[in-house]
């Protein structure tokens, strides 16, 4: 058994979840390792910065985020710690100028932050299920870079990039039929919710495909992982016991799928995820997100569950 002679300061970077509280305040701890936590705002931030210059040792990143990363051949790797999840169904907004709801959206424009954002897979992908939406028949406008720069040379012909856009004026002015993942609620009476009851259509959602989407995880430098192979096991039974901290303080906590989901609203793990993730690595793929149709286990490569 290897025992720790010094300590391993770790440069880390996770957003404000209450499931990393006890971590963050040192009630849960990794005997020999100090984590040295930035603050860094938005959490987004801390993917781009991830992705194109490896500032961090441990850092939150999206979903989608990590598969583009991955196929790029950026050095870190995913833990099956999933800190954020939440429903997508109030962010998606049509104009009712030019269509007369999402069920008209195949063939048309819409707007988006960018386009890998795991939030706008996510929709275009319930979009398909509940209205038989063929995403690849859209064009997007979107208003920002995606996060892994090395996607800027893969983007499929039916995304228009215009770094800056205000996405709302496009919105609005009719421009574009319709917003999602990245575009404001508008006060204007003709921009109109996708979804008139979000919550309602997400329970739906979640009672026919079993999916509440995942946003979130945890990834580590492969250094750190090369160097100190016990870390990984390490960090991922430190981050489940600060999930179980945050619920034995707050058993109703409204997190993750709660009121939505049967059981655990944030379920950690493999096994537990799988039928989310391997739907989102359909998405992805299906449109042009990934090149291929990656694998969970080239994904996450380490065994944990």
């Amino acid at each position: 058994m290897t025992t720790q002679t010094k300590t391993l300061t770790l440069q880390t970077a996770i957003g404000e979840h209450k499931v990393y509280d006890a971590l963050k305040s040192g009630d849960v701890s990794i005997p020999g390792v100090e984590f040295s936590f930035h603050d860094v705002k938005p959490t987004t931030a801390i993917f781009r910065k991830m992705s194109r210059t490896l500032d961090y040792d441990v850092a939150e990143m999206a979903l989608v985020t990590y598969f583009c990363a991955r196929e790029a051949g950026k050095p870190f790797t995913a833990l099956p710690a999933f800190p954020w999840q939440n429903m997508q169904h109030n962010a998606m907004f049509y104009n009712a100028n030019k269509i007369s709801g999402p069920q008209d959206l195949n063939g048309k424009t819409a707007t988006s932050r960018a386009y890998t954002v795991t939030p706008g897979v996510w929709m275009r992908g319930i979009l398909k299920e509940d209205f038989g939406i063929d995403s690849s028949t859209m064009r997007f406008i979107i208003g920002d870079e995606e996060h892994v720069a090395e996607y800027h040379d893969m983007y499929p012909p039916n995304v228009e990039r215009r770094v800056g856009a205000n996405l709302l004026e496009i919105l609005e002015s009719g421009e574009a039929d319709a917003g999602i993942a990245g575009t404001p609620a508008s006060k204007a009476d003709h921009i109109k919710p996708m979804y008139p009851d979000p919550e309602a259509a997400c329970k739906d959602f979640y009672r026919r495909t079993g999916i509440f989407p995942l946003n979130h995880m945890v990834v580590v430098k492969d250094s750190v992982l090369q160097e100190n192979p016990w870390f990984a096991e390490a960090l991922y039974e430190a981050l489940k016991k600060s999930k179980e901290a945050t619920f034995k303080a707050d058993p109703s906590a409204k997190i993750g799928g709660a009121g939505v989901v049967e059981g655990d609203p944030l379920p950690y793990g493999i096994t537990a995820n799988r039928v989310k993730i391997e739907a989102l690595l359909d998405m992805c793929a299906e449109q042009k997100v990934t090149s291929r149709r990656m694998t969970i286990e080239e994904l996450w490569p380490l065994g944990l569950d």
